[in-house]
């Protein structure tokens, strides 16, 4: 059972990325400081760094465990009438499923997401970032096992190898996406179905 202080440690913690949270989708992350989010959240700027190192850790856990809990509350799974449809249409419904919570967040937090990403010094948040991506391709491998199951996907289909191909080019459209302002949502999805027909065509 939590002791009243841890309690109250937890809810400061919460409040400080709550606060965050919010500040950075309205005026985005450099538009963002700590005394900005200690103002929102009612704490002095020196209890925000009892609690996170950074600005940039404070990104991280506001957003990295939001996309890890949906993930883990949304299990996607086939349905009868999907049999019909080619797996490479299969496929992109579940990209399109998982991608579109990230979707919902826009580019100005993106952005610094993956930036700090990159050069996080945090072991405990550089995993919580690497573990998103072994998640979708773990999620994935076994969806393409499921269409060998139902003989949507030939039972000799490599489904390891190809979630890996699969997760790099997505990654691929999803920075092309995140760094060019001309290019929007519509034109990821295009580029992600164009290489889907061709890996699943393979």
């Amino acid at each position: 059972m939590k002791s009243i202080r841890n309690k109250k440690k937890e809810a400061t913690r919460d409040a400080i990325i709550e606060a965050a949270r919010t500040l950075f989708l309205e005026h985005g992350y450099e538009g963002t400081t700590t005394d900005d989010i200690a103002n929102r959240a009612d704490v002095g700027t020196g209890t925000v760094f009892n609690y996170f190192d950074s600005k940039a850790d404070i990104l991280i856990d506001a957003f990295a465990n939001d996309f890890m809990e949906e993930m883990d509350q949304q299990e996607i799974t086939l349905q009868e009438q999907d049999l019909n449809k080619a797996a490479s249409e299969l496929v992109f419904q579940f990209i399109y499923k998982r991608m579109n919570r990230y979707l919902l967040v826009s580019k100005k937090i993106l952005r610094p997401l993956m930036n700090v990403s990159l050069y996080m010094s945090n072991p405990e948040r550089l995993k919580k970032m690497i573990d998103l991506d072994f998640m979708f391709v773990d999620e994935l491998i076994h969806y393409l096992n499921q269409l060998k199951e139902k003989s949507v996907l030939p039972e000799d289909f490599a489904a390891n190898q190809a979630a890996e191909v699969i997760y790099s080019s997505l990654a691929f459209e999803f920075l092309l996406y995140l760094y060019h302002d001309e290019i929007g949502k519509e034109a990821l999805y295009d580029g992600i179905k164009a290489k889907l027909n061709f890996i699943m065509r393979g």
